[in-house]
């Protein structure tokens, strides 16, 4: 008999002009949702959320920015920050369906080299698999 797991929750936050959405995964892999603009107030909320999901046992943290429009110089600072700790600690920080440019940011801050980036958040989740093993 397969025991039954409780479906994770979900939790949703607008820090400045960022709206933030979470769900806490007990299989170690949790997402984040960033809309509309990463700004200073949402870096802030952003760290926050992290280091909570980090702290709570994800082990990786998908971060889905299929609807993020763009960010400020405040946000890109703060996922650079975030790649760096999350890879320093053992964990890891992928990122789904960034727009072209989202994308073409973070090729030039180098985060593509820090963390792995997925056209498809299918394929996305189908990587981390083994992750979890």
């Amino acid at each position: 008999m397969n025991p039954i797991k409780p479906h994770p929750a979900s939790q949703s936050l607008v820090c400045g002009k960022t709206s933030i959405s979470w769900t806490l995964s007990l299989d170690g892999v949790s997402t984040v949702t960033l809309r509309d603009v990463l700004d200073s107030a949402g870096s802030d909320g952003l760290d926050r959320i992290v280091a909570s999901l980090v702290n709570k046992g994800s082990g990786c943290i998908a971060l889905d920015v299929e609807h993020l429009d763009r960010m400020t110089t405040a946000g890109a600072g703060a996922l650079i920050k975030i790649a760096t700790e999350m890879k320093h600690s053992g964990h890891e920080l992928v990122m789904i369906c960034p727009n072209p440019q989202v994308l073409g940011l973070l090729r030039i801050l180098g985060l593509e080299r820090e963390v792995r980036i997925f056209n498809d958040a299918a394929l996305a989740h189908a990587a981390i698999g083994p992750l979890r093993a």
